[in-house]
């Protein structure tokens, strides 16, 4: 372990501890294989200003910093509610929030979980998506573009047991508790 203020990475020593300055961003620690490849802890910045990484714990190739793989701490707006990021050749790729929202391919996530692009569910055998609310609460999916988010959609109520079927912003088609169907128009 190295305390004195720089440390020779390329030594292939396993554990070499950096002591920096205060206002430095580099790398802090860094754990070799013995060969290119280390896991390390770097201090991104030393800007304190909100919504800055000023961490970031990842693999590090070749002496490039942590930019293969790596998750970044960012301070939030008021010291408090800072968020963390996940990331591949140095791009962020998923995030969470403050208030546990997950972002996959959007850095300011609006729901528990907001995936902008493309989601599979694949599987070699039956598969399928549930969705489960409470005994009195309904459940929904909802179809839209960009200028109109819910232009048609399936929702079930679970108080009442029936399913409705939007088309164009409107019920199509609707199914009672028993079964009996009526479509609109």
């Amino acid at each position: 372990i190295n305390l004195g203020g720089t440390a020779n990475y390329n030594q292939g020593v396993p554990l070499a501890v950096k002591a920096v300055a205060e206002n430095t961003a580099e790398v802090l620690t860094k754990i070799w294989d013995g060969g290119n490849f280390a896991f390390s802890i770097d201090r991104s910045s030393t800007n304190t200003d909100a919504n800055t990484e000023l961490y970031r714990l990842g693999l590090n190739y070749a002496n490039n910093g942590a930019a293969n793989g790596y998750i970044g701490f960012f301070r939030g707006s008021d010291g408090a509610n800072g968020y963390l990021t996940l990331g591949t050749s140095n791009t962020e790729r998923m995030r969470i929030s403050y208030d546990g929202k997950v972002g996959i391919g959007t850095t300011s996530p609006g729901r528990t979980l907001d995936v902008r692009g493309d989601a599979q569910i694949l599987s070699t055998s039956s598969t399928g998506l549930r969705i489960v609310g409470g005994a009195s609460s309904e459940v929904y999916m909802i179809f839209g573009d960009a200028d109109d988010n819910s232009m048609g959609g399936m929702a079930y109520n679970n108080a009442t047991n029936t399913l409705d079927i939007d088309c164009n912003n409107g019920v199509a088609l609707s199914f009672n508790s028993s079964r009996n169907a009526t479509f609109a128009g």
